[in-house]
């Protein structure tokens, strides 16, 4: 497993047991994708699918009703950081 890989891991982790925020969380994903090194073309997909969950977050209840296909709440951010941490844990083997 690369060392990139490794810090992904770690970062959702902290995440999932609740260590970080749901804005932290967000906020430091998107900044360590947007200065990823090249990712093997699945472990790619898995974190690009999540750079878009975390940049359709909001805490803010109003644009969420005002359009739920688009935004996210916590809830669904944790659901979706779960299902791309069991991915990436699989493809690491």
């Amino acid at each position: 497993m690369s060392r990139e890989l490794e810090e992904y891991i770690d970062l959702i982790d902290e995440y999932l047991s609740s260590s970080i925020d749901s804005s932290h969380f967000c906020n430091r994903f998107i900044a360590k994708f947007k200065l990823a090194a090249e990712l093997p073309e699945h472990e790619f997909s898995i974190l690009d699918q999540l750079f878009s969950d975390a940049d359709c977050f909001t805490e803010d209840q109003g644009l969420i009703a005002s359009n739920p296909e688009l935004y996210i709440n916590a809830d669904q951010l944790k659901e979706r950081a779960a299902e791309a941490l069991a991915a990436l844990v699989k493809e690491a083997g």
